[in-house]
This record gives structure tokens, sequence and C-alpha cells, in this order.
């Protein structure tokens, strides 16, 4: 709000209008750390653009008979099961795991 328009109003809703101005901030901050794209490691590909994820986040994937989860540790990929997991190479860039 504008300052002048501010000093205008009654001290108590000038003091209402600060208190939800910081809350904003505080909300807003969050958000951004939360799905800032510049912020995080991990995203939902999801077209037409991708969805940003908490930073480091682990993502788990449900199989038939398993469930792998992944995640990125100190810039690595990090894949692990909840029981033994089968990792097939495809291709010179792709595996299936299982």
């Amino acid at each position: 709000m504008d300052k002048e328009k501010l000093k205008k109003l009654p001290k108590w809703a000038q003091e209402d209008i600060m208190r939800i101005e910081a809350k904003l901030k505080r909300i807003e901050k969050e958000l951004e750390d939360l799905y800032g794209k510049s912020k995080t490691n991990t995203s939902i590909a999801f077209l037409p653009e991708n969805k940003p994820l908490p930073n480091g986040c682990t993502i788990d994937f449900k199989l038939k008979e398993n469930i792998v989860s992944c995640n990125i540790v100190d810039g690595v990929l990090r894949i692990y099961g909840r029981n033994t997991i089968s990792v097939e190479p495809r291709a010179a860039n792709s595996i299936y795991i299982s």
C-alpha cells in the first residue's frame, strides 16, 4: 500500500496492513523456496512448461511389486528400491529399472 495512504488510516488499520504485508512476504518466500524455478533441481515434466518441486525432494515410483525412489544428492541422481531392483541398460543413454 502507498505510504501516504497508509499514514491516513487509523493506527490499528496501519498495524493490520503491515502485519498482513509481512505475512504475505513470508508466504511468497516459502512458495519461492518450494516452487521457484531457480531454487530447485527437480521438476515435473508437464507441457507446456515444467513444474518445479522442492529442492532435493524424493520421488517414489510404485511398480508392480516394488517402490523405487530417486532424488539428487550432491549433484548425483540416487535411485534405490524398497526391495531388490533390476537395472537393464537399453541404450547408451537409457536404462530400465524394475
